[in-house]
């Protein structure tokens, strides 16, 4: 389970302070809400295409594009230590927050095309970096903004049947329905099991295309977040299928190998599948369940497991505006993620477009919500409540 999160329930419970998904172009890429389509060319392109530049870089299938947001959290019950238990990123109570600063140079390959080459180099600076860091990869920084090479990695499309995309590098993980990348997401905050799995691999990733709706992947790395250290001797298996039809998309990912610092022997298996629908022009429904099992990590020695489920509703409602809606439960009942209980959360939320009509205002999304989390054991407010209520508001602009 990741440090941050098992740190963020077990540092408030003791009253002290501890310390997405990768998509191809078939069948791992999220749903595209209509209220949030925007402008062919982003403002950086844009620019770049104002001295002439950005024409040559898109013939040649590359892109450089960012986002940058900034956020402000609100523990209704005033948490304590001003940590909100349990959250990812938004965990600072009446802290204004530079969450990101993130910049991607990609090329994108193309399955039919044999020998295509491509890669991505994407950089994150702000609150949020220091906790995506990858083991001996600017993992050392200090202080509340931080920078993380988030993802760098070369592709090559090799002719074996409908194509065959080799990917090598460091990249983000398959596990997983939202992203680190706050445009990626209809919320602000992130789910409890947005927690539990990895947010990134170092190794090699090989994505098939069987046909236009299935593809499958499988690879090798260093673990969850290794990257130039690996904390054992050992490397996991990765896989993947995805489906994509019409309005329907969904991916079974999935991990195997052993996660603990030095230990080779305990084996961690992580299973996670997510499912999307477009239901009508304005409707979109989803669902993301995760199961994690590993050996000899539950707090009574034996084996561990946790588990949960989110849904999601969103509604677009005109141009400016989707409402949004997520409901979750959690289950850590072997405390291997920190909680050792049950967690309920239920987050209503909107995302606002007040300059749609306009080309370059387009590109700012403004989010407020509203979101009750409930534990069956008081694990909230420093371990003396088992309730939190928490309003928070970000806003981005992509570029």
């Amino acid at each position: 389970m990741r440090p941050r999160q098992l740190a963020l329930f077990a540092a408030v419970v003791a009253s002290t302070v501890g310390s997405s998904a990768s998509a191809s172009s078939f069948s791992l890429d999220q749903p595209v809400y209509a209220a949030d389509s925007a402008p062919a060319r982003k403002p950086l392109m844009a620019a770049l295409d104002r001295v002439g530049l950005a024409q040559p870089l898109e013939d040649n299938g590359i892109s450089i594009s960012g986002v940058i947001e900034g956020s402000w959290s609100h523990g209704l019950t005033s948490p304590a230590n001003g940590i909100i238990a349990g959250h990812s990123f938004d965990f600072e109570h009446d802290d204004p927050t530079l969450n990101q600063i993130y910049v991607a140079v990609e090329k994108t390959t193309d399955y039919k095309k044999a020998w295509d080459i491509g890669g991505k180099m994407a950089w994150t600076y702000g609150g949020d970096a220091r906790f995506i860091h990858s083991n001996g990869l600017l993992d050392h920084e200090r202080g509340d903004r931080q920078i993380d090479l988030t993802e760098l990695y070369g592709e090559v499309v090799v002719p074996v049947g409908n194509g065959l995309k080799l990917k090598f590098g460091k990249f983000i993980t398959p596990l997983g329905f939202e992203y680190v990348n706050p445009s990626l997401n209809a919320f602000y905050s992130h789910s409890f099991i947005f927690g539990i799995v990895p947010y990134s691999h170092t190794g090699v990733l090989g994505s098939y295309a069987i046909d236009d709706n299935w593809t499958v992947s499988a690879g090798l790395s260093r673990g969850w977040d290794q990257s130039l250290e690996d904390n054992n001797d050992s490397i996991d298996f990765i896989g993947s299928v995805g489906f994509t039809k019409d309005d329907i998309s969904s991916a079974l990912s999935f991990t195997v190998g052993p996660e603990l610092a030095d230990n080779n022997g305990d084996y961690r298996v992580a299973i996670d599948w997510w499912f999307s629908a477009q239901l009508s022009e304005q409707w979109t429904a989803s669902v993301n369940a995760d199961y994690i099992w590993e050996q000899n990590s539950g707090q009574d020695g034996d084996a561990s497991d946790v588990f949960g489920v989110a849904g999601y509703l969103n509604y677009a409602v005109c141009k400016y505006a989707t409402l949004n809606a997520r409901v979750e439960w959690f289950c850590d009942t072997n405390r291997a993620a920190g909680a050792d209980t049950a967690v309920y959360e239920l987050t209503f939320g909107s995302t606002f477009t007040p300059f749609a009509d306009n080309e370059l205002g387009s590109n700012l999304k403004i989010r407020p919500e509203i979101r009750f989390d409930i534990a069956d054991d008081p694990v909230f407010d420093g371990g003396t409540d088992d309730s939190q209520t928490v309003f928070a508001i970000d806003a981005y602009f992509t570029f």
